[in-house]
């Protein structure tokens, strides 16, 4: 190839290397901007909203159980046959009143015991007395004989010995009087004890026995469960991180789901000063008056049903949001994800949830009051997102 040649091909290159890249330059231009570039550079229109303080009540709620104020179960202490039974389950009774009673002939024969001892007793005692009083009148005229030295010492030694005697005869018949007083106390208490009585008013939630069952003494036979249903015990369990303004006097609301909506009011009766180290709770309780409602005299609270028991703390300033600028929500660990403003962008920031009032979400942790957070358009946003306010903060009133 000569070198004419060689310079033609030369320039012929050097051509289409330019046309090349002019043609890649007017590509570029004419194409559209990427997809990754876009969100970041175009500003996102969003509703702020500015965060402000407003009263909250604290307020907790937990699950509880129903219990009777007081029960009992009543124990048979003695051994017999059970001849009547008066109650059911169910069956109000009042204090003092016979539900049980047992096979009272052993026991009115041990009575009648009781008493002819009682009887043979007081008798000895008068015999006693009278034989006293007898050598005491002897004593008395041997002493002023042998003080006359008109008896001999050995007759005065007699007649003492004789008085010595009887007077500790008549001490021990009177403490033989004594115990049969307390066998006839007995016979009469074992008699008594025949029949089982209610101790206080309430209803009878169980009955363990019929006529016929045979009941024993040890180990002591079950016969009836009596409970106070007019007045109950609500118990439910506070964490500790909650205990604080917990106190005998604090306002509660009581919820029975199973029989109404509708809320009882009550106070805190006692909680407990110790807190369960294995669960970290302390218990509160809780006593409610449970009268059958009108013209339903089977719906009332009854022992053994759940409610909630919601503790009023009181109420305080907290920053707050409306429901809707909330771009994520977990319920069950009370916590959220928001956008704050910041220098025309959209800062992610996680918060903590506390009490709603109406559309308003308390905020425990995460924001304070004058901080402006994006309120519409940020179902689309991404920390760090460029944004433009449509319009001016809104924010509580």
């Amino acid at each position: 190839m000569t070198t004419r040649e060689i310079a033609r091909a030369a320039v012929r290159s050097l051509l289409l290397i330019a046309l090349a890249a002019a043609l890649a330059a007017c590509a570029s231009k004419a194409s559209p901007p990427s997809a990754d570039a876009g969100p970041r550079e175009r500003p996102k229109t969003v509703e702020p909203w500015t965060v402000a303080e407003q009263d909250f009540e604290r307020s907790i709620e937990i699950t509880a159980d129903v219990l009777p104020r007081s029960s009992v179960i009543l124990f048979s202490k003695l051994p017999g046959d059970v001849t009547r039974v008066h109650v059911v389950e169910g069956d109000r009774v009042k204090a003092g009143q016979a539900l049980v009673e047992l096979d009272r002939s052993d026991y009115l024969l041990g009575l009648r015991q009781a008493e002819a001892q009682l009887a043979a007793a007081k008798a000895g005692l008068s015999v006693a007395d009278i034989g006293v009083g007898t050598v005491s009148k002897k004593y008395e005229r041997f002493a002023v004989l042998h003080q006359n030295q008109s008896l001999s010492d050995n007759e005065f030694e007699d007649i003492s010995s004789a008085r010595e005697q009887g007077l500790a005869g008549q001490q021990g018949a009177r403490a033989q009087l004594a115990m049969a007083e307390v066998g006839l106390d007995a016979a009469r208490v074992n008699l008594s004890r025949t029949t089982i009585r209610a101790p206080f008013d309430g209803v009878v939630v169980q009955r363990m026995v019929d006529e016929g069952t045979r009941l024993h003494a040890m180990p002591p036979s079950p016969v009836v469960m009596i409970a106070d249903l007019d007045r109950v015990e609500v118990i439910g369990s506070v964490g500790q991180q909650d205990l604080l303004g917990i106190e005998r006097g604090t306002k509660v609301e009581i919820v029975v789901d199973a029989l109404s909506p509708e809320p009882i009011p009550a106070t805190v009766d006692r909680l407990e000063p110790m807190v369960d180290p294995r669960t970290r709770t302390a218990k509160v309780k809780v006593y409610i008056d449970n009268p059958p409602y009108p013209g339903q005299p089977g719906k009332r609270v009854h022992p053994g049903m759940s409610a909630r028991m919601i503790l009023r703390l009181g109420s305080h300033k907290s920053p707050c949001v409306p429901d809707d600028a909330l771009a994520k929500l977990s319920a069950a660990e009370r916590k959220a994800v928001l956008f704050v403003l910041k220098n025309d962008l959209a800062v992610r920031r996680e918060v903590s949830l506390g009490a709603r009032s109406g559309e308003l979400l308390q905020i425990l942790e995460g924001l304070s009051p004058g901080e402006v957070v994006v309120r519409g358009g940020q179902a689309n946003l991404q920390d760090g997102d460029r944004v433009v306010v449509a319009k001016k903060a809104g924010g509580a009133r």
